[in-house]
């Protein structure tokens, strides 16, 4: 399993979740456990801290339930993917980037180009780029795919807390 990192601001507030070997690891990252991990993506709508003295801690607000499971979905979705050895951004700006690229190998099936991947710069050919695309594209329905499926348990009151860390794909 992939080890996990989370970057907090200066006052000690959580900004972002990393994965090793999908992420740049930033130094001032710190490496938490995946109980840690799967806690701080169950509450989504608390405010994480950090100190040497407390460790993680979570501070409670009131529960919005559909708020938490479209925050979740974003994670999900923008965490990117591995395509075989290449690590692909899937944030808002990569997906983007990458159906861009496809469109110019559809358009021209020669084309060739160098792709920023998440783990250092690839050579890509027409095909690898519209199999990344399709790949992202896959990925990022799958993750509005659940969510809707979330939605849907938490309309029918058959929603559960432990539903928001299962069934996303990874």
């Amino acid at each position: 399993m992939a080890k996990k990192y989370a970057v907090f601001s200066d006052a000690g507030v959580l900004k972002s979740l990393l994965i090793h070997g999908v992420h740049d690891i930033p130094k001032r990252a710190i490496e938490i456990n995946e109980e840690q991990w799967q806690q701080v993506n169950a509450f989504v709508d608390s405010i994480w801290t950090w100190t040497p003295k407390d460790g993680l801690q979570k501070s409670d607000r009131e529960v919005n339930h559909s708020q938490r499971i479209s925050a979740a979905r974003f994670r999900y979705e923008t965490a990117g993917i591995r395509f075989g050895d290449i690590a692909i951004d899937t944030g808002r700006d990569g997906q983007i980037l990458i159906t861009g690229a496809a469109l110019s190998a559809v358009v021209d099936p020669t084309y060739r180009c160098t792709w920023k991947a998440l783990n250092g710069p690839v050579e890509l050919n027409a095909q690898q780029l519209i199999d990344i695309a399709a790949a992202v594209r896959t990925h990022v329905q799958a993750c509005f795919d659940r969510e809707n499926q979330l939605l849907e348990a938490l309309a029918e009151g058959s929603y559960a807390e432990d539903m928001l860390t299962q069934g996303w794909p990874t």
